[in-house]
């Protein structure tokens, strides 16, 4: 039922959108109003610091989108470039939509964001595209918009990913009028869902992390030597600081070249040695390492914090005996306290954000022993 309401009220608000663009701009405007989303847009207030891409960086993808918005001659009117979490997407598409639309290109854009209130949904779309394209011309009539940037279209809610989508399958046939639609997300099942409804001569696909690694790793560098200059001027530390070797280091190791969890597996392993505790005997040490695995099993698995009692009580375990756990785990600033006490949850751990995306819990191996949570 919410579907089919947002699906009418999507519906609405098109048609209400193309009548209104009969009207004069100032007329245009004024009916629009109620339709927006004001946080929708680019370069809407309190955005200003949001970041672009660095001059000289990116170069190979921005050049491709260039050439595709200006290529009319090219059929496909939608670029969808997909990446995961962290490759960069919104910020190509605020440089894509601030360099057009300081170019007056008749622009439009629409960043959605999860949890965002009126940018979280397809609710406001139409009406807040509508309202940017109306603001960006002389005569709404007259003009054809020649970009609409639609960014991180996986935030929005599941249901409504298909609702923004759907109305793009018929700018194939508007001909000269169809506008280019630059679209980024990551690569979820309902976004290539909707793409895969959309005929593939309409659309260009481009992967953003399957760029190749050298290139990427090139990019961060060129990024850490901006902003680590940045940080040596404003502190005057020593003019080469911090070094090339440092950065070319920092580049690998952010670019995947460099394994960190290798760095951190040598940190947990000290740390769960001494937390075990070279007095005990060998049947008392392999106890405790079994003890420890079913701790940090559970530590690990949760979504949110849970009280040292609730864990006792899960595992079975006396508080006492936990908390004798937890103490030798102070290193990892789990957020619990050294003993009991009422209330309420701990701080968040880190080990908890330590946890790869999408909540995967990886194979580990503590004290040489698998426990629960573990696996």
């Amino acid at each position: 039922m919410n579907q089919f309401n947002n699906q009418q009220h999507v519906g609405n608000q098109a048609g209400r959108a193309i009548n209104i663009s009969m009207l004069s701009t100032s007329s245009c405007n004024v009916l629009l109003r109620p339709l927006t989303a004001p946080q929708a847009a680019f370069n809407a207030q309190g955005k200003d610091n949001d970041p672009q891409c660095l001059r000289d960086t990116r170069v190979q993808v921005l050049e491709q989108i260039r050439t595709w918005v200006e290529n009319q001659d090219d059929e496909r009117y939608i670029f969808w470039l997909s990446g995961w979490a962290g490759t960069g997407k919104s910020t190509i598409a605020r440089t894509i939509a601030r360099e057009y639309y300081d170019q007056n290109c008749f622009t439009a854009s629409f960043f959605f964001s999860r949890g965002g209130g009126d940018v979280s949904h397809a609710g406001e779309f139409v009406g807040a595209v509508a309202s940017e394209l109306s603001s960006r011309c002389a005569d709404f009539k007259s003009l054809s918009p020649s970009l609409i940037v639609l960014d991180a279209l996986n935030e929005c809610d599941e249901r409504d990913v298909g609702l923004v989508l759907q109305p793009l399958r018929g700018f194939q046939n508007l001909g000269q009028l169809r506008p280019r639609i630059f679209i980024t997300s990551r690569p979820e099942i309902p976004v290539q869902h909707g793409f895969e409804r959309i005929p593939g001569e309409a659309h260009r696909d481009f992967m953003l992390h399957d760029i190749e690694h050298f290139i990427v790793e090139d990019d961060i560098r060129k990024y850490l030597q901006h902003a680590l200059s940045d940080t040596q001027q404003k502190h005057k530390l020593e003019k080469n600081w911090p070094g090339e070797e440092a950065i070319d280091h920092l580049a690998q190791k952010a670019s995947g070249s460099v394994d960190p969890t290798e760095e951190l597996n040598q940190i947990y392993i000290r740390v769960l040695g001494s937390s075990v505790g070279p007095s005990l005997k060998p049947h008392e040490s392999e106890k405790t390492c079994k003890s420890l695995s079913r701790v940090l099993g559970v530590i690990a698995t949760l979504f949110s914090p849970l009280p040292a009692p609730s864990i006792s009580q899960i595992l079975k375990m006396p508080e006492q005996k936990l908390y004798g756990l937890l103490s030798g785990l102070h290193p990892f600033n789990l957020g619990y306290p050294k003993r009991s006490s009422p209330a309420s949850p701990p701080s968040p751990p880190i080990l908890p954000r330590l946890r790869p995306q999408q909540n995967q819990v990886p194979r580990h191996k503590i004290c040489g022993e698998q426990g629960s949570g573990t696996r």
